[in-house]
C-alpha cells in the first residue's frame, strides 16, 4: 500500500475521492486473502457495510451470505483521458512492486477490450474461448495477477457475462482449464 500512494502521490494529480475509494478497497481485499484459511469464511463485503439485518432479508439465513475470497474487481469508466488506464497500470505496478512468493503477485496481464467488439454469436464464443485462453495461461504461470480489461464499454454484453463468469467459481461455471493437459487455474486470487 505504501508503494501505491506513493507512485499515486508522484504520477497523479486530483481525483482525491477516487484515490481514497481505490486505495481502502485494495487494502481490504490485499487484508481479506492474506488472512484467507480453509476454514475461514469471509461474509460479503457488500452486506457487511450495509448491515446484517438487509443482508439477511435479501439472502436469508448468515450461512448463506458466507463466501470465499473472491477477485478484487474494480470498475473505471470515465470520458477519454481523464487517467483510467494510468490508474490502472499505477494500481497494477505499485501491487507487483514488492514481489511475495507468498502471495505470488508476479504479473499484469492487458487486454484490449475493442478488439472484441463484434456482437454476433460466432464471434462472442470465439472470443470467450480467446479471452479465457489467455487468462488461463496467465494465471497458470502466475496465479496472482492483476488483469487489466481496457476498454470495456466496446464489448458485447454477452462476452462481458462470459468474462465475469471466469471469475465466479461458487456461481457454477465451467472451471477455467490450462491447456494443453487441461489443468484447473484458480482464479480467486
Amino acid at each position: 500500500m505504501q508503494a501505491l500512494e506513493a507512485n499515486l502521490d508522484a504520477n497523479m494529480a486530483g481525483q482525491m475521492l477516487a484515490r481514497r475509494t481505490i486505495e481502502k478497497a485494495l487494502a481490504t481485499n490485499i487484508e481479506r486473502h492474506s488472512n484467507f484459511s480453509k476454514d475461514a469464511y469471509i461474509v460479503n463485503p457488500y452486506f457487511a457495510s450495509i448491515g446484517e439485518s438487509i443482508g439477511e432479508s435479501l439472502w436469508g439465513r448468515a450461512e448463506t451470505r458466507k463466501q470465499v475470497p473472491r477477485p478484487l474487481f474494480m470498475h473505471f469508466s470515465g470520458p477519454t483521458g481523464v487517467g483510467k488506464s494510468l490508474m490502472a497500470d499505477i494500481i497494477a505496478e505499485s501491487i507487483l512492486a514488492e514481489r511475495d512468493a507468498a502471495k505470488q503477485l508476479c504479473g499484469k496481464l492487458l487486454l484490449q477490450m475493442h478488439q472484441y467488439s463484434s456482437r454476433h454469436p460466432a464471434h462472442v464464443e470465439d472470443h470467450t474461448r480467446a479471452i479465457r485462453k489467455m487468462v488461463a495461461e496467465q494465471l497458470y504461470h502466475c496465479p496472482r495477477s492483476v488483469i487489466i480489461f481496457d476498454e470495456i464499454q466496446r464489448a458485447p454484453e454477452e462476452l462481458l457475462d462470459n468474462v465475469i463468469d471466469i471469475f465466479d467459481t461458487a456461481g457454477g461455471a465451467p472451471a477455467l482449464l490450462h491447456p494443453p493437459h487441461q489443468t484447473p487455474v484458480n482464479t480467486r486470487h
